[in-house]
């Protein structure tokens, strides 16, 4: 058994560890191997990118809550004209039952004016209804404007009644004196 040793050549002006070369070094990566525009770019990667995705959530953040406000002023203008009707369809009730007590002789005059304010406040009603977009408050809320114009198609057989001198049925009653619960279910807007 011999002892043999190689002997590298060792460059003038470089020491002699960046000479050597061992068997696990070859084919890794170094960091120092890079230029100095690739080193300021892979530094600056993880801060420009944490940036870019905090500027890309808080702009959809902002969105998402100006979007929120508009369909809460959306509701809020709806909620008015709501109140308007039920308001409108309390002071027709009220007038019908004294036309009807009275056999016609209370508010006739009265009375085809205020079932015109009723209509005109129904009309409004339906008006800002047709511009939402009902499925995106949610299916309690197209439910709720079903059952109100479906309540609200009965208004014409109930008028009908009032000029014949019949009482009121349990129907007229139910929408009539609690509105908000029945004929407009405010509670589920």
């Amino acid at each position: 058994m011999s002892d043999t040793t190689d002997i590298k050549e060792v460059k003038p002006g470089t020491d002699a560890a960046e000479n050597t070369t061992t068997p696990n070094s070859v084919g890794k990566f170094s960091f120092n191997k890079l230029g100095i525009g690739i080193r300021i770019m892979l530094v600056l990667a993880l801060p420009v990118t944490a940036t870019l995705w905090l500027g890309a959530t808080a702009v959809l953040d902002a969105r998402h809550v100006a979007v929120e406000e508009q369909k809460l002023g959306t509701l809020a203008r709806l909620g008015q004209k709501i109140s308007n009707t039920v308001h409108e369809m309390q002071k027709e009730r009220g007038m019908s039952a004294v036309f009807i007590n009275t056999k016609g002789k209370g508010f006739k005059a009265e009375l085809p004016g205020q079932r015109t304010a009723t209509d005109t406040a129904a009309k409004a009603m339906f008006d800002a209804f047709d511009h939402l977009n009902p499925s995106s408050y949610g299916t309690g809320f197209v439910a709720t404007y079903t059952t109100a114009k479906n309540s609200m198609a009965n208004l014409a057989a109930m008028r009908s009644n009032v000029q014949l001198y019949r009482p009121a049925s349990r129907k007229w009653q139910d929408t009539t004196r609690r509105p908000s619960l029945s004929c407009w279910p405010i509670s589920n807007i």
